[in-house]
């Protein structure tokens, strides 16, 4: 093989195993119990990935994913939307 055919063959196997298979996101969140409320069960230690404001996807166990926030939320639930929007604004002026 000619040098220029080295240095080519070379340039693209580093090319190749360089790159990581772990995409980045903005946002991962790990080990939480996931409800999707769609009526299956809940997902155990899922993990959450969060790309530019929104869910990308949701894997059971961890994710392969990469990003500079990573929530652990162990023990705690991650739901969709949920808030809460009951409130009594005119107690505060009665109580004062």
């Amino acid at each position: 093989m000619t040098f220029k055919l080295h240095i080519f063959l070379a340039a693209v196997t580093f090319t190749l195993f360089s790159q990581s298979s772990a995409q980045a996101a903005d946002i991962i969140i790990t080990n939480a119990t996931v409800f999707d409320a769609t009526g299956r069960d809940a997902i155990n230690n899922a993990s959450v990935v969060i790309e530019k404001g929104r869910i990308k996807r949701v894997v059971e166990g961890k994710a392969t994913d990469t990003a500079p926030v990573i929530i652990d939320a162990a023990g705690k639930m991650v739901m969709p939307g949920l808030i809460n929007s009951h409130f009594h604004l005119f107690f505060d002026f009665l109580l004062g």
